[in-house]
């Protein structure tokens, strides 16, 4: 896979993340995306070291780059 052609995007729905509404996302790019890896763009908003976040991430995080 080239990463500079992405096959699909797909953009949260939510207007305003917290760690619970970040893992509910996550929650929904793991099934969009399930039978492939994932390369996912996180900046150091305050909701991505949220616990419900890390937890999540520790659990699936493995096709998450």
């Amino acid at each position: 896979m080239d990463i500079r052609r992405p096959r699909a995007y797909f953009a949260a729905g939510e207007e305003m993340f917290n760690g619970q509404t970040y893992t509910r996302f996550l929650n929904r790019l793991a099934r969009r995306y399930s039978d492939q890896e994932v390369f996912l763009v996180q900046d150091n908003a305050r909701y991505h070291d949220a616990p419900e976040v890390q937890e999540w991430l520790a659990c699936y995080g493995y096709r998450f780059h």
